[in-house]
């Protein structure tokens, strides 16, 4: 323990502690699933998880970051050369037989596309999430309200 009674510096990612916060950032696993797992409320995770980020230096905290975005962009782009590849055609039946339409032009399988595009999608939201882009904003709204009855004798409402 230091002289303010906290942990030491770099101890926080040693033992329990450490697991756990690698179980939730590298194995991306929930609160809930932690919590079970180690006979604590999820509650308790989330004060270890909060007590691990306040201890990484904010140095180390943009080198994290920055690892972060070079990985999304490789990943992004391996993902969009997916995309831009020409699918593979359908085949049908027991023999695999390749499909062709109504015009004889191959049957194209576009769920790799497609699964690409939304790898590529949920990858660019991770990265705007991690960099705060998507932060909600404070926004404040009034107005009034003007309430009239017409047409009703006040003395039948009672």
């Amino acid at each position: 323990m230091s002289k303010g009674g906290g942990p030491l510096p770099g101890r926080e990612l040693e033992g329990r502690n450490g697991l756990i916060w690698r179980g939730a950032t590298i194995y991306r696993r929930t609160q809930e699933d932690l919590a079970r797992e180690y006979g604590l409320s999820q509650q308790r995770v989330s004060e270890i998880l909060a007590a691990v980020r306040a201890s990484i230096p904010d140095h180390d905290k943009d080198l994290m970051r920055l690892e972060s975005i070079e990985l999304y962009a490789d990943l992004t782009q391996r993902a969009m050369e997916i995309v831009d590849l020409v699918p593979a055609p359908v085949f049908v039946g027991k023999d695999g037989q390749i499909a062709r339409d109504d015009k004889g032009e191959l049957v194209r399988d576009y769920s790799g596309r497609l699964r690409a595009m939304e790898t590529a999608a949920k990858m660019d939201a991770e990265r705007r999430k991690l960099m705060g882009i998507d932060a909600a904003e404070k926004s404040e709204v009034s107005g009034s309200l003007r309430v009239e009855v017409v047409g009703i004798d006040p003395a039948d409402l009672s």
